[in-house]
């Protein structure tokens, strides 16, 4: 299993918008192969960032996924809402816990 973290850049006075578009795309994103888990969390002060982390089967997986979005599946509006590129991270094994 993976973890991916994906803190993604929003533009100004666009939060409410993205979420009200988000739910309908985690429900496609659900039903891609490998998925195991999403969360997306909104900052506790202000409104420039929304974090997702998901967990997935494989980092191929999660390629896959990427691949399927990049392929015309991408979420309509949500360009709107994005202020530039999303940092994302790939974490493997846990090394600790409690």
């Amino acid at each position: 299993m993976i973890t991916v973290t994906l803190e993604m850049p929003i533009k100004p006075g666009k939060l409410a918008q993205f979420q009200s578009l988000i739910g309908p795309a985690l429900k496609q994103t659900a039903a891609q192969p490998g998925f195991i888990a999403i969360r997306i969390l909104r900052p506790v002060e202000g409104e420039d960032t929304a974090m997702f982390i998901e967990e997935w089967e494989t980092a191929q997986d999660y390629k896959n996924y990427l691949a399927w979005r990049a392929d015309g599946n991408d979420v309509p509006g949500m360009e709107e809402c994005v202020a530039g590129a999303p940092v994302l991270k790939m974490w493997g094994e846990v090394i600790a816990s409690e």
